[in-house]
């Protein structure tokens, strides 16, 4: 009698060393910890854009895309007719302020300068210098505004962060902006402590 072999006796061998039920189950353990990761990034980026200290209406994110811990973000910003700005900005022909975008962009920097702090209580990220920065396109209601941040250099309480923002592969804005560690505001209520 003889004893089966391993590419035997967990599947269909298929005569040169492979076994489809070993590759089956790679396939779906590898899927199951995408995702996980998936999952758990999710997680984490709905807690951090919870820690912006920004509400409504000047809260210019809507989403975290993506973080790579102190190096970059990428936030999604959903312009709605909504938006009170629009009331008056224009009334016939509705367009996001310039300054409103220079805003989500400050704010997704500050998302990508504070996930390098190494403790919350660090402070929260403010803007404190913005350098070349241009608008390129008018910004309407229905646009979906993608927004990526790179830090460039930290240095000791700033932080110097490369910004773009698009709507679609169309590029709306961009510059570069410093930002500064802000000590004695409570971040969860955004009072001064």
């Amino acid at each position: 009698m003889t004893t089966p072999s391993c590419r035997t006796c967990f599947g269909i061998s298929l005569g040169f060393g492979f076994d489809l039920t070993l590759i089956h189950l790679w396939l779906i353990t590898s899927y199951e910890l995408w995702h996980l990761t998936l999952m758990m990034s999710m997680i984490d980026t709905d807690d951090i854009l919870k820690n912006l200290p920004h509400a409504f209406p000047f809260r210019m994110i809507d989403r975290i895309l993506e973080i790579e811990k102190g190096k970059k973000a990428i936030a999604l910003k959903n312009v709605s007719i909504d938006e009170p700005y629009f009331l008056g900005h224009f009334p016939n022909e509705p367009v996001m302020p310039g300054v409103l975008i220079l805003e989500a962009m400050a704010q997704t920097g500050g998302i990508a300068f504070q996930s390098s702090f190494e403790k919350e209580e660090e402070g929260i990220p403010v803007l404190a210098r913005v350098e070349e920065f241009r608008l390129k396109r008018r910004v309407m209601p229905g646009d979906q505004i993608i927004i990526e941040a790179e830090v460039l250099h930290i240095f000791s309480n700033l932080a110097k962060v490369k910004v773009l923002a698009r709507v679609g592969e169309e590029s709306v804005a961009e510059g570069t902006l410093v930002l500064a560690k802000r000590q004695g505001f409570k971040e969860s209520s955004g009072q001064r402590v």
